[in-house]
C-alpha cells in the first residue's frame, strides 16, 4: 500500500509539472491582453469597468471589482471574441494562445483525474 501511494504522489507530481507551464503561460498572456486593452483600447477598457490582469494592474485598479471583471471577461472571451480583439493582430494572437493553453490544461486535468481514478481509485476511496 505505501508503494502505491508513493506512485500516486509521483504520478500526480509529474502530471502537474507538465501541465503547470501551460497555466502560467496562459496567465501571463491574459495580462498582455489586458495591458493591450488598457493602452490601445482605453474606451473599451473603461466600458468594461477598468479590469486588470493578475500581474498587470494600472494604478488605482487593483480591487475586487476589477479582478471579478477580469475573470468574467476571460471566461466570456474563451467562447466569444470581442470586436476589439478581432481588430488587433497582437490581441488575437494572445487570445488564441490563451485558448490553447486553457484547452491543454483542462484536458490534461480531466485525463489526470481519470487516470488517478482508474489506477488508484481503490486506494483513494478506501482511505
Amino acid at each position: 500500500m505505501p508503494n502505491e501511494i508513493e506512485n500516486l504522489v509521483r504520478d500526480l507530481g509529474i502530471s502537474i509539472a507538465f501541465l503547470l507551464p501551460f497555466a502560467l503561460i496562459g496567465l501571463f498572456l491574459i495580462d498582455r491582453i489586458f495591458k493591450r486593452l488598457h493602452e490601445s483600447f482605453n474606451d473599451d477598457w473603461l466600458n468594461y469597468g477598468k479590469p486588470c490582469g493578475l500581474f498587470y494592474c494600472p494604478s488605482g485598479t487593483k480591487n475586487i471589482r476589477s479582478m471579478l471583471t477580469m475573470q468574467k471577461l476571460m471566461f466570456t472571451w474563451l467562447f466569444k471574441t470581442p470586436a476589439w480583439i478581432k481588430s488587433d493582430v497582437y490581441a488575437t494572437s494572445c487570445l488564441l494562445k490563451v485558448k490553447t493553453c486553457t484547452l491543454i490544461w483542462n484536458i490534461g486535468i480531466l485525463l489526470l483525474f481519470m487516470y488517478m481514478f482508474v489506477l488508484y481509485g481503490d486506494i483513494l476511496l478506501n482511505q
